[in-house]
């Protein structure tokens, strides 16, 4: 282990630590992210055991996922007006192939979008139960 690395167990990722998580994140395996910023796949096993290079990657990992849900939330509306467009006869209506698929990707889409509703909803109430369920142990 070399001093640079006792130092980013302790203190902050080096830039190379930052640019293998950016690359990890950009869908490459551990061997292509560790190949496209110049490490050994055996630094970028250890670096993987490292608790504050897991820390930020998993911080990294829960952003790009909370930034696609948010993205899921924010398109309600295109999906709501799709199913509108394709209940009532527009002028312009698609052949039946085109209205089924934009009706099936709307309603998937509407689908996931209240199942991540109902989620945010019972995690807001197991946080609260486990508040109230702290507050009468102390």
């Amino acid at each position: 282990m070399t001093a640079n690395d006792s130092l980013t167990e302790e203190s902050e990722l080096t830039p190379k630590q930052e640019q293998f998580i950016a690359a990890l994140m950009a869908g490459n395996s551990i061997v292509v992210a560790a190949k496209v910023v110049g490490i050994g796949e055996k630094t970028a096993h250890r670096w993987l055991k490292q608790p504050l290079f897991q820390g930020v990657y998993k911080a990294a990992k829960q952003w790009a996922f909370d930034e696609a849900l948010s993205e899921l939330r924010d398109n309600v509306n295109l999906a709501i007006a799709t199913l509108k467009r394709n209940m009532t006869n527009d002028e312009e209506v698609p052949s039946t192939q085109v209205r089924a698929i934009q009706v099936r990707a709307a309603t998937v889409w509407l689908t996931q979008a209240v199942q991540i509703h109902k989620m945010e909803e019972l995690e807001a109430r197991l946080q609260e139960l486990e508040e109230a369920l702290k507050a009468k142990m102390v």
